[in-house]
């Protein structure tokens, strides 16, 4: 970020507050009355080259003008010295002090979001910040500065706040993301989640947002919502594999979406035998991408085997579950249903080796594993 420069305002105010007034808030900020004491004194500090020695003239200054504390003009200059000087709890401490009374401050206003984005626990208020600041490079005329912009100067001002707000979304966002992934409370993760499609409709993640709050909602067996969800998904984004597969998987039961469903799983097993020849994302190994690849095109496969099995296509059906299996291992639901196939083609010694391994697997698919073992051969 530039440094901004800027000269002192000289303006008189005429301070007129009661007692009262006194009491409930803080009174409003001094400002420097040209050819003044304080003005000629702050003169000097103002034209002092070397950042630390002008902090030293600056705690000066307010000590022998106390009613210049809360003085943007006085504020501005310590700014300035600490971006210099690379202290940004400082810069933060005096930023705050200008923007209490200059909430407008166009030349402040970006110095306390970069320092702001170094410091996560302050990662909202630099949001806050960061829109505020956007706005405003949008109609720099109501800004109150109190001079008059070139028009390079306006090109340069909305392309830093541009550049900002992008910066401080992307963080904002990543920031929402992860604190629901680690989230225990499922109620919650879907109320932050649900927040926060609502407040970035537009956002590259949302699809991600609306895919936790699906599996979420699996979770907690709720299967419409589960639906409801991976679609909105899927509309944000088409080529989201996890959710294609996810979303078959849910309703492949469903006679009446047979056709939806196979155009889920043909897409499906598209992107997942592309991501063969495609590298490790950055940040992820090997192993894990090797993994990943292997789940999601085993289930895809899966799927469309077993969409085949359903229509009585056996045959057809074989060589997908044999994949799924070789990718999946020994997955209870591939067992079974890659056993069963088997069964149909009377391939019983085959069969039987699947379906024996998935007889002895808890789960849904125990029991009828167990019951076409015992109808094999008749």
């Amino acid at each position: 970020m530039k440094r901004y420069q800027i000269g002192i305002v000289h303006v008189v105010l005429i301070l007129l507050f009661t007692t009262a007034a006194l009491s409930q808030s803080q009174p409003p900020a001094a400002m420097i009355v040209a050819g003044s004491p304080e003005d000629k004194a702050l003169r000097e500090v103002e034209n002092e080259p070397d950042a630390a020695k002008r902090i030293q003239l600056l705690d000066q200054f307010v000590k022998d003008f106390p009613a210049m504390v809360q003085a943007p003009d006085v504020n501005q200059i310590y700014v300035f010295a600490y971006q210099q000087l690379k202290n940004n709890i400082k810069l933060i401490e005096y930023s705050e002090k200008v923007l209490a009374v200059k909430p407008n401050d166009i030349d402040v206003l970006p110095l306390a979001i970069n320092a702001m984005l170094e410091q996560p626990s302050l990662l909202d208020k630099a949001w806050e910040y960061a829109k505020r600041y956007h706005t405003l490079s949008q109609n720099l005329d109501s800004a109150n500065m109190g001079r008059t912009l070139g028009d390079q100067d306006r090109t340069r001002i909305q392309a830093d706040a541009k550049a900002l707000y992008g910066a401080t979304r992307q963080q904002k966002e990543y920031a929402i993301l992860q604190a629901a992934y680690q989230e225990a409370n499922n109620d919650k993760k879907i109320s932050d989640l649900e927040k926060f499609v609502q407040e970035f409709p537009d956002s590259p993640q949302v699809c991600s947002a609306y895919s936790i709050i699906a599996v979420t909602y699996l979770q907690k067996r709720d299967i419409a919502k589960s639906v409801e969800n991976a679609e909105k998904c899927l509309q944000a984004n088409p080529d989201d594999l996890d959710m294609r597969v996810l979303l078959a998987d849910l309703q492949i039961e469903d006679k009446t979406k047979t056709k939806e469903t196979a155009e889920l799983i043909r897409k499906a097993i598209e992107l997942a035998d592309a991501l063969e020849s495609k590298p490790a994302p950055e940040g992820q190994n090997e192993a894990d991408w090797t993994k990943r690849k292997r789940y999601l095109r085993g289930s895809a496969h899966g799927l469309r085997g077993y969409l085949d099995m359903k229509s009585g296509q056996y045959a057809k059906a074989l060589p997908d579950l044999e994949l799924a299996y070789k990718l999946l291992g020994d997955d209870p639901t591939i067992l079974y249903r890659l056993g069963f196939a088997l069964a149909k083609l009377r391939k019983t010694s085959e069969a039987e080796i699947y379906l024996s391994r998935a007889a002895k697997m808890p789960g849904p698919y125990q029991q009828a594993a167990k019951k076409a073992l015992g109808e094999l051969g008749r």
